[in-house]
């Protein structure tokens, strides 16, 4: 069944069709993957080989009929935790950051549900948290901040922000959008008075990407002091106008949850009217283009997955680079962002391990 995402009357039948189709889907796919050898990755437990596969077909659902939130973040909703944070003076977003078709807005914010309401200054640690969604779909924002933080309550005095980028679901969504908006959270957060130091950057997938692109831009424009660490989690670095060719026949997307049709879907939306220039291209796709920084930066890719091999080249070639503090962790069968998937594919013990790593590698220089 394929449906334009143009088609609008169609988009509720076609969500009808798969709310009817999904418990039939997964009753066929338990039985099947009773038996091991049947499995994606015979080592895999049913769970997380039905998750995988679920998760794979939602994400066929939002390219096909162009979903972009299950649900908005009001302040009503949020309450104490909500944050409405305000652009920083135009200087700040400069040279990539500032083309005429693109401006910096206000924007919306979430504290994670741990501790209640904002941040204080004397907490150790704040986790920026720049989700995935291909650049166009947003996560449940309040099941999201609370995802992450299960997963750093571990950390002394951590705090989580969600930092919700916008979509490039219009115009005024496209490249540079979302790293301009990762610039106004981090203002933000350092106008809260929080030693940059004790500011952590954690992006998954296409978040991975925005925050590596914050990054650069703050190493090559110093208008603002750098964090204290950078964690991409199974990001999306390698972003090209082709994601059939590129993934189409990658024997990875038997094991992954993510699939090239949502990818293609990002490339089309992000891409900026002006198209992939030299100044944009390190930005857009980093794999290809690594750069120096004194902030250590910690890469975690599931070996299941279908960015594996580019985000392991990436950080090769950053850890390459004197003076560069990258490690790059890998994990056994996982596939794609356990940051949201741990619970649904049976790998959390796997992805808080990873967590404690990361805050381990990019704290040891600071404390």
């Amino acid at each position: 069944m394929t449906l334009s995402r143009e088609t609008q009357p169609l988009k509720a039948l076609y969500i009808i069709y798969f709310t009817l189709k999904l418990p039939f889907v997964l009753l066929s796919l338990i039985i099947y993957y009773t038996i091991p050898s049947l499995r994606p990755i015979r080592e895999w437990t049913i769970r997380t080989s039905v998750a995988t596969y679920i998760i794979r077909i939602f994400f066929n659902l939002v390219s096909v009929i162009g979903l972009s939130s299950l649900r908005p973040l009001t302040a009503e909703k949020a309450k104490e935790r909500f944050a409405y944070i305000e652009p920083g003076e135009d200087e700040l977003y400069s040279g990539v950051l500032s083309p005429a078709a693109i401006k910096p807005v206000p924007l919306k914010g979430l504290w994670d549900a741990d501790q209640g309401g904002p941040v204080t200054i004397d907490k150790s640690k704040v986790l920026l948290l720049f989700p995935g969604g291909a650049f166009v779909f947003a996560f449940d924002p309040y099941e999201g901040s609370s995802i992450v933080s299960d997963l750093v309550r571990r950390v002394p005095g951590a705090r989580v922000f969600l930092a919700q980028y916008r979509l490039a679901t219009s115009p005024a969504g496209r490249f540079p959008a979302a790293i301009q908006d990762a610039l106004t959270f981090y203002n933000y957060i350092l106008n809260l008075g929080i030693d940059p130091k004790d500011i952590i950057f954690l992006g998954d997938s296409a978040g991975g990407n925005v925050a590596v692109g914050l990054l650069r831009y703050l190493e090559e424009s110093q208008k603002l002091p750098l964090p204290g660490g950078v964690l991409a989690y199974s990001p999306w670095i390698h972003v090209t106008n082709d994601a059939k060719s590129q993934y189409g026949d990658s024997p990875k997307l038997r094991t992954d949850c993510i699939n090239y049709p949502v990818l293609q879907t990002g490339y089309d939306k992000y891409i900026p009217e002006g198209g992939m220039t030299p100044e944009v291209a390190p930005y857009f796709s980093p794999m290809t283009h690594p750069f120096k920084t004194s902030v250590p930066v910690y890469i975690q890719s599931g070996e299941a997955e279908v960015f594996y091999d580019e985000n392991k080249q990436f950080a090769e070639a950053m850890e390459g680079i004197e003076g560069n503090k990258v490690k790059f962790h890998t994990i056994k069968n996982a596939p794609h962002d356990l940051i949201l998937s741990h619970r649904m594919v049976g790998l959390t013990a796997e992805a808080t391990d990873s967590v404690e790593d990361a805050i381990a590698f990019v704290s040891k220089d600071v404390d």
